[in-house]
C-alpha cells in the first residue's frame, strides 16, 4: 500500500469530493485561520503541522488559481449545493481578504475579490429577477 504524502491526501482525499471551484476555495478559506495557519486537525493529525501546513497552502492556492482561470460564465454555470453557497458566503464574509492564499500578491488578491465581487453581484441579481417573475 503506498503512502500517501500530505497534499496527495488533502486534494485526492478531501477536496476531490467538492466538485465546484467556487466551493474548494470557500473549504480551504473555512481552514484558514486569522494568523495564515490552516486548522484541519486530521491533516495535522496524520501528516504533522509542517507537512498540513504546506499542502493546504499549497490546495488554496490552486483553488484561487482554478477560480481565476474559469470564465464567469463557467463559474456561474457549476451547480453550487445550497451549504456550498452558505460556506462561500461565510468565507466571503469573514476572509474578504484572506480569499487568496497568504503568499498571494496583492494583484492577485484584487484579482480575486474582482471575480467573486462579480459573481455575487451577478448571482443576487438572477435571484432578483427570478423573485420579480415568480
Amino acid at each position: 500500500m503506498r503512502l500517501l504524502s500530505a497534499y496527495e491526501d488533502f486534494s485526492g482525499r478531501t477536496l476531490s469530493v467538492v466538485s465546484a471551484r467556487l466551493e474548494k476555495l470557500a473549504f480551504v478559506c473555512g481552514l484558514l485561520q486569522r494568523d495564515g495557519s490552516y486548522r484541519h486537525w486530521g491533516m495535522t493529525r496524520t501528516h504533522g503541522d509542517a507537512a498540513a501546513q504546506s499542502a493546504m497552502l499549497r490546495a488554496h492556492g490552486e483553488a484561487a488559481a482554478g477560480v481565476l482561470r474559469t470564465p464567469m460564465r463557467e463559474l456561474l454555470q457549476e451547480e453550487l449545493s445550497g451549504e456550498g453557497i452558505e460556506d462561500l458566503k461565510q468565507a466571503w464574509d469573514q476572509h474578504h481578504e484572506q480569499l487568496a492564499p497568504p503568499a498571494a500578491s496583492r494583484a492577485a488578491q484584487l484579482h480575486l475579490s474582482s471575480v467573486l465581487e462579480a459573481f455575487w453581484l451577478v448571482t443576487r441579481n438572477r435571484s432578483s429577477a427570478s423573485r420579480r417573475a415568480a
